[in-house]
């Protein structure tokens, strides 16, 4: 129950994100409650002329009805022609999607106890080279970095070291690459410049839960993407709890 309970978390979460797109067929998990929904994060309330405050409730609406609760929405967008974004804003406005516009986006739901988070970044129309440029060169590239070192016996400090990718490469970043998730967001936790653990943390083990959250921002701070998933620390390796791409969505 209890690992069935942690993977519906994320799945409720990608599931109210794809709330409008039931035509496209989503398996995130072997949960029931969520087969049938769409496929795509964010697109089914992304919609250009969609408001971000009925994006909110429709997320909210979707995470109620299959009996989790919403722990955040961080939701804003910018145009990829020229963006002011780094991250996400937890208060999202009522500024209406255009074409030509990309949504940063970060989501935290609960369900039985326990949470989940989930984020990827969702294009109106084909990104532009700045965009895609930066996602293929600096932003997934450093997000599988990090992943690559979650995993039984492994430091929490390697997660620490690979999201150095992002400064070796002239990006910058938000502090924190990475944290646990216990009922909500615990330690440890892995900024830029060092660690902050307990001991009994500083190694991971199996059944510790780790959201890896890299958000690089380009050189000259105007803009940034934050990708998020969470995984579960296995005997064998991890367990990635749901299965939405590691790619660059457009609609």
């Amino acid at each position: 129950m209890g690992q069935a309970a942690a993977r519906s978390a994320p799945a409720i979460a990608t599931a109210a994100l794809a709330t409008g797109t039931g035509f496209l067929v989503l398996l995130l998990s072997p949960v029931p409650m969520v087969q049938g929904f769409g496929l795509l994060l964010v697109v089914g309330i992304a919609w250009p002329t969609g408001r971000r405050v009925a994006r909110c409730s429709a997320i909210a609406g979707a995470v109620m009805d299959q009996g989790g609760e919403l722990d955040f929405t961080i939701l804003a967008s910018t145009p990829m022609d020229n963006p002011s974004v780094i991250f996400g804003n937890p208060r999202p406005s009522n500024r209406v999607l255009q074409r030509g516009d990309i949504i940063i986006n970060e989501l935290a739901v609960g369900y039985r106890g326990y949470a989940a988070q989930i984020g990827s970044p969702i294009c109106i129309g084909p990104p532009n080279d700045r965009v895609k440029r930066f996602w293929d060169e600096i932003v997934l590239p450093g997000f599988e970095a990090i992943a690559a070192e979650i995993g039984p016996g492994k430091p929490v400090e390697n997660m620490r070291v690979a999201a150095q990718y992002f400064r070796q490469r002239g990006a910058q970043s938000r502090p924190i690459h990475c944290h646990g998730i216990d009922l909500v967001t615990d330690g440890p936790h892995v900024f830029g410049d060092h660690i902050d653990v307990e001991p009994f943390e500083e190694v991971l083990k199996p059944g510790m839960v780790v959201m890896a959250e890299p958000n690089p921002v380009t050189s000259d701070g105007m803009f940034g993407i934050f990708l998020g998933h969470t995984f579960i620390v296995t005997e064998s390796g991890k367990e990635r709890i749901e299965t939405f791409p590691w790619e660059l969505v457009s609609v």
